[in-house]
């Protein structure tokens, strides 16, 4: 069977059964364009795109893959019982477009939603796609040939763009030794490597069977998941290129609840710890991010992040002071002028509060 029992991963036809219900066939390797790597395996795609109460996103994303300058690619959409029309609009697409294929389960977590997909998909290549975030058109393309030109690794991953309510943009990865093709190694990762984002990365498939997939249970999957995988041993490589888009201006998201997040990391960290497959270097810098993340719980963020917190409300009661004297419009004007001396934050709020208590007395005088 291709995956692990003990993480409840589907695989052959009866394991497949006792996750969906019913036997789904595996999505047959897209044959429309037919490429390998230098290694012989068939560079198809499989995106893997879980959906929760995603109604009103799913379209855009599932247009964004039909939209693709190139059709090597399937995609498996598993609706993880939803309460709004996520399993109808998911059906929709997979009765318009063969390469889309859709199923539901009884609610069971983001992990177990692209652990099912994975199980009824067949290419050697699996991506990873929020269904509330899109890819750009050119991505199955660029990444394919980013693959052929790069082999033997296990993890690919691109660059990607941060869109916010406000339809303005950044890029997730801005730091100039990441503008080209770029290495992170599980030390990289742990020492605060950001270019791996779960949106649009691809795994080998062996290397995800060998990992056991996700793990359900860890509410940060893709951290725990990167974590098992660099310290495995497996190889990644970064594509600089912007290919997919991800929403920050949607409610609800995973990735607003920092203190389930920090205790998933410290769950993968403590699990880490006790595998054997570090480093002595290696374990001891992970004891030390392990301790800040601890503290980080308890604490609410570490000294660093709390220091920084306690400046930029500073900073802003200062220019709410600076406005009431100076007036809105030259209030920037007078604090690039202050910006010489902010260390003094402090005595000089006390002094603006006496300027505008002097000024009140006159005022009322």
């Amino acid at each position: 069977m291709r995956f692990c029992l003990q993480t409840g991963l589907p695989g052959d036809a009866a394991h497949r059964r006792r996750h969906t219900g019913r036997c789904l066939p595996r999505l047959p390797v897209c044959q429309n364009e037919s490429m390998k790597d230098p290694l012989g395996q068939d560079l198809s795609i499989s995106v893997l795109v879980p959906a929760y109460n995603a109604a009103a996103t799913l379209p855009r994303t599932l247009d964004s893959l039909i939209n693709q300058d190139s059709e090597a690619w399937t995609a498996v959409v598993v609706d993880d019982g939803s309460s709004d029309r996520t399993a109808e609009v998911a059906a929709g697409y997979a009765a318009r477009d063969s390469r889309i294929r859709s199923f539901s389960q009884s609610n069971a977590g983001t992990a177990a939603a692209r652990n099912a997909a994975a199980g009824a998909s067949e290419g050697e290549f699996i991506s990873l796609l929020d269904a509330d975030d899109y890819l750009l058109p050119s991505y199955v393309s660029t990444m394919s040939a980013f693959i052929e030109d790069h082999p033997g690794y296990e993890i690919y991953s691109c660059n990607v763009w941060l869109e916010y309510a406000d339809g303005s943009r950044l890029l997730y990865v801005e730091t100039p030794e990441v503008r080209s093709h770029a290495n992170m190694s599980f030390r990289d990762y742990l020492l605060g490597g950001s270019y791996l984002c779960m949106l649009g990365a691809i795994v080998r498939r062996t290397t995800f069977d060998r990992l056991g997939g996700f793990r359900p249970g860890y509410y940060a999957e893709d951290v725990d998941f990167w974590r098992r995988a660099l310290a495995s041993g497996a190889k990644h490589i970064f594509c600089p290129e912007p290919l997919a888009v991800y929403d920050k201006g949607v409610k609800g998201q995973k990735t607003e609840d920092r203190a389930k997040i920090v205790a998933s990391y410290i769950a993968t960290d403590q699990d880490l710890l006790q595998t054997g497959l570090l480093s002595e270097e290696d374990a001891e810098l992970l004891r030390d991010v392990l301790d800040r993340n601890r503290y980080r719980l308890e604490h609410g963020g570490t000294p660093e992040e709390l220091a920084a917190r306690r400046t930029e409300v500073q900073a802003q009661a200062l220019r709410g002071r600076v406005v009431l004297i100076f007036g809105e419009r030259h209030a920037d004007s007078v604090l690039r002028l202050l910006r010489p001396i902010t260390g003094a934050v402090r005595p000089l709020r006390v002094t603006l509060n006496r300027v505008l208590a002097v000024r009140g007395k006159h005022r009322h005088g």
